[in-house]
């Protein structure tokens, strides 16, 4: 590896970890839990050397990332509106995760209350982790399964990420409805 390959690649894990640190804080963790976060948020990435060479947001993300947002406004705009104005809010904090990282937040005190999802809001964090999870596994969702059955795989992920019985099946009927759509 070059000088100027190492440089890149120290300044990518400098970034990562001010990151991971900065979700650490937000989620209300103590600061020692902070490579735990790393870990989980960098969990599945390329080595070092070969992000040097590549963008650290593609265009292809952006736009998954924009769809996450419009999908996750909308559905909480109809259906649960009293937690736009937090969900709107939280965005800032959660769009700077990695998408596989947003797929998988699951529903815990902590993230809700960090994340600025307290009280009422608790539902939020599994909204949009099922949305992201629904938008990043769309490609192969809709190609091997009927709509009855994307609704209940929808669903029950939903419902394993926190969300209600009532809640899980409306955001499993509106992401079939809306991902087939696009």
């Amino acid at each position: 590896m070059d000088k100027q390959a190492a440089a890149r690649a120290k300044a990518h894990v400098k970034e990562m970890v001010e990151n991971a640190s900065a979700f650490t804080e937000a989620l209300g963790l103590p600061p020692e839990k902070m490579f735990t976060v790393l870990s989980v948020m960098y969990k599945d990435t390329i080595p070092a050397t070969a992000l040097a060479t590549q963008p650290t947001t593609s265009t292809g993300e952006e736009a998954i990332e924009d769809r996450i947002f419009q999908l996750s406004n909308d559905f909480l705009s109809k259906r649960m509106k009293g937690q736009v104005a937090t969900f709107r809010a939280a965005w800032e904090k959660l769009k700077t995760l990695p998408l596989e990282t947003l797929g998988q937040l699951g529903q815990t005190p902590a993230a809700s209350q960090g994340l600025g999802f307290a009280g009422g809001s608790q539902q939020l964090l599994p909204v949009v982790s099922t949305i992201s999870w629904a938008v990043i596994s769309w490609p192969s969702l809709s190609q091997t399964n009927a709509p009855e059955k994307i609704i209940t795989q929808i669903a029950e992920e939903a419902w394993a990420r926190g969300c209600s019985e009532a809640v899980g099946y409306a955001l499993a009927k509106y992401l079939q409805t809306h991902l087939r759509d696009s």
